[in-house]
């Protein structure tokens, strides 16, 4: 149940925009800048493919910057957990530490998987109800990377993660009955779904909503502070007036002596 950690990736010194980029893990060393160039382009204008510049062979990943941020999202969901050369993709949003995903506690256990089943159909079928934070993860044996037969994967809010038990548990899946649940934690025999998960998920959430509220009220004084400074600079009715006078008087005293010419 691994999380991609973007601070552990130092998005800097690739020089990228994190709004309009994607984090792109699990990749097979066949992999190349073009081969991704391709397969990205399906989703949206690609600016530029980049690899870290020392490739890990046990950790290859790059990243893919796009012209328009709201191509991100759209990657994510079209080609996250795609098969390449074998291999199921990772691609996880790098915008605001993105791919950092939040872990509240949502994580579920899917187990009695058919040997068919791979995480693109895992992601597809289990993003219905919800935001996805930790994407599927089918477990597989480290000597023939044959499937076990379980994945876990993880969700934004226990509503979705609740509704996902409810929902797809006991369902068939490739004529497999699935058995869906919330996993256990690390090291222990206790389970995710806790009542202080919840809690703490519920706290988190009132956070995030203030922040967000005090964010839009520093908008609404900065508008209000701009067009306060906007009328500053127009002249007042007085002033209007003044300078309207002084255009007629102008245009008289013109007038008067145009006359005088003539006469």
């Amino acid at each position: 149940m691994n999380m991609i950690n973007m601070n552990n990736l130092n998005t800097k010194k690739h020089n990228i925009n994190k709004d309009t980029s994607v984090y792109v893990g699990n990749l097979d060393g066949r992999v190349t800048d073009d081969i991704l160039w391709e397969l990205f382009l399906q989703a949206g204008r690609v600016k530029t493919v980049k690899f870290p510049k020392k490739k890990n062979p046990m950790k290859i990943y790059a990243f893919v910057e796009f012209e328009n941020p709201d191509t991100v999202d759209y990657a994510v969901k079209v080609l996250n957990s795609i098969q390449l050369y074998g291999k199921s993709i990772k691609v996880a949003p790098v915008k605001k530490g993105g791919a950092q995903t939040k872990n509240i506690g949502a994580i579920l256990f899917i187990g009695n998987l058919a040997p068919e089943v791979n995480e693109k159909l895992l992601y597809d079928t289990f993003s219905a109800f919800g935001e996805i934070t930790q994407v599927p993860s089918i477990v597989r044996d480290g000597a023939t990377g044959m499937p076990k037969g379980f994945a876990f994967i993880g969700f934004g809010s226990f509503a979705a993660s609740d509704a996902a038990i409810q929902y797809m548990n006991n369902q068939l899946m490739c004529n497999k009955v699935l058995k869906v649940q919330y996993a256990r934690r690390k090291g222990t025999d206790e389970r995710h779904g806790s009542q202080a998960e919840r809690l703490l998920a519920a706290e988190a959430e009132k956070l995030e909503m203030k922040k967000i509220s005090n964010a839009m009220m520093n908008n609404s004084n900065n508008d209000h502070n701009t067009n306060n400074n906007d009328l500053s600079h127009s002249p007042t009715p007085t002033q209007q007036q003044q300078q309207q006078q002084q255009f007629l008087q102008q245009g008289a005293g013109s007038n008067n002596n145009n006359m005088m010419m003539m006469g």
